[in-house]
């Protein structure tokens, strides 16, 4: 599910431990069409990218990898 925080930051909510330190979105590429999208994500020390696809009106996660660690 995509929101908009108080800080105008657009961050993608992925099921994760700690509900207070969400991952921040870097990058978000749709297809033409909408259906598909491309989310480039960071997460205090870590990163990646998601891939979502759009089904019946809500944003599904299809995969995910972390990509970098610090």
């Amino acid at each position: 599910m995509l929101r908009k925080s108080n800080s105008s930051k657009i961050m993608l909510r992925f099921l994760t431990t700690d509900p207070l330190t969400p991952p921040i979105v870097y990058s978000i590429t749709f297809d033409k069409v909408m259906k598909y999208a491309l989310v480039h994500y960071g997460m205090i020390m870590e990163g990646g990218h998601a891939f979502l696809k759009k089904e019946n009106g809500k944003w599904v996660i299809i995969s995910a990898k972390r990509i970098w660690q610090e």
